[in-house]
């Protein structure tokens, strides 16, 4: 019975046995733990080329994201540029011959009676025109820029940013367009920036009319100097807007009204960067603590070098 368990004491014990039998094969041993060694290396070798590819094809599908992105936005950019183009020409004819046919009557009126009723109307005719034509060089002369061609600043001006918000407002007739809007505005009179004419109205007309149209009923405008240029920050009390949109906010046809065309936003940042300056977007609580949306507005002061005399805020 002791030797059916090995455990008879004139019987080799197992484990002499196992350790003459290694001894006697131990290249055949060693040629195995040798071979599962390698096995094993090259394994965890496999296992990192594998990892290191699956990165590599991340990386490379995030790229590849982004490429169709810019692609997508270049594409929408063109659309948006031959648009522009297209609206510019075909208006300036008709805005030219408005304000042709104003400048005749205002001669003729004053002519005759210098107190006529009409005179102050076609005033108001002959201006609208030239501020739409105005507005259609900057559009133009922003295509332009895209396309690579310098940017002209010989005919920028000082433009007072006060009394560009105050004209905005009384050319949307927010008070009778909607009335339940209330303006704040924290400007010096004498805070200025130098920028192409109409320029900063026509990016304050965006973002006031997005604002109104958004359900806000306070809107809220502060402008100062910081280290390096001017800041225009424009607060809202309309609900804000979801991370996801902020994200596409910029995008041009991007929008969330069934009646909007979404180049608001689009067009006012390439406005303003045609400006040589930038524009950003986000959900912000608004001063009387109800939700909003801030829109921030830096211009550099080298946008003319012309910017010296600018006053801080009161």
């Amino acid at each position: 019975m002791l030797r059916d368990v090995r455990q008879h004491p004139q019987q080799r014990r197992l484990w002499l046995d196992v350790k003459s039998w290694l001894i006697q094969h131990q290249l055949m041993v060693g040629g195995v733990i040798l071979a599962f060694l390698l096995l094993t290396l090259n394994y965890i070798w496999v296992m990192l080329l594998v990892r290191r590819r699956g990165k590599q094809l991340e990386r490379n599908n995030v790229v590849l994201h982004q490429h169709e992105r810019a692609l997508e936005t270049a594409r929408q950019m063109s659309v948006l540029g031959e648009m522009t183009s297209g609206f510019a020409h075909e208006l300036n004819q008709p805005l030219s011959a408005i304000r042709h046919y104003a400048q005749g009557c205002l001669i003729r009126l004053r002519a005759a009676d210098e107190q006529h009723p009409l005179l102050p109307a076609l005033e108001q005719i002959d201006q609208q025109a030239q501020r739409g034509a105005d507005t259609l060089r900057n559009l133009r002369h922003w295509v332009s820029q895209a396309q690579g061609n310098p940017v002209l600043t010989e005919a920028w001006k000082a433009i007072a940013i006060r009394e560009a918000i105050d004209h905005v407002w009384q050319l949307l007739r927010m008070a009778q367009q909607f009335p339940t809007v209330t303006l704040h505005t924290e400007v010096s009179a004498a805070l200025r920036v130098t920028l192409p004419s109409v320029l900063l109205e026509q990016v304050l007309a965006n973002i006031i009319l997005n604002a109104a149209q958004a359900g806000a009923t306070h809107l809220w405008v502060v402008a100062e100097r910081t280290e390096n240029g001017i800041s225009i920050a424009l607060q809202d009390n309309a609900g804000g807007i979801d991370e996801a949109l902020l994200r596409q906010a910029f995008q041009p046809f991007m929008t969330t009204r069934k009646e909007g065309m979404g180049l608001g936003l689009a067009i006012c940042q390439r406005l303003v960067r045609y400006g040589r300056g930038d524009i950003s977007i986000r959900t912000q609580t608004a001063p009387d603590g109800l939700s909003g949306t801030e829109v921030t507005i830096h211009f550099l002061h080298e946008n003319g070098g012309r910017d010296g005399d600018n006053s801080s805020t009161g």
